[in-house]
């Protein structure tokens, strides 16, 4: 189950990179996206990755939680940051926190009851 999850995961990611490519239709209006909101966004799929590959419970709690909520504020704060210089990479690295977030509160809700 943890291949074909990395092997989905990696389609999406190169999914998401095809169609901000494509997305643009005059190259001299886009700007670079700034290396933080780049790092951010490679920091988040990979906490995605490690999640539904599960690999990431065998990490200790407390840093799980630390990379974790890092990834989510490092993306809230590059993405809000860039959102002028590049908007599709900044929404999407805004799109990421939230469902990174989300998805925490559910695990925190679920092993609470």
């Amino acid at each position: 189950m943890g291949l074909i999850m990395t092997f989905v995961m990696i389609l999406v990611f190169i999914a998401c990179t095809v169609g901000i490519t494509l997305s643009i239709k005059n190259k001299n209006i886009l700007n670079k996206p700034s290396w933080g909101i780049l790092i951010s966004l490679v920091f988040q799929l990979l906490l995605f990755t490690l999640f539904f590959t599960e690999v990431l419970a065998s990490f200790p709690k407390v840093i799980a939680h630390l990379l974790w909520w890092g990834a989510v504020l490092s993306g809230l704060i590059f993405g809000i940051r860039d959102f002028k210089n590049n908007l599709i990479t900044s929404v999407l690295s805004i799109l990421l926190s939230v469902s990174l977030a989300g998805l925490m509160f559910l695990m925190l809700a679920i092993t609470s009851m």
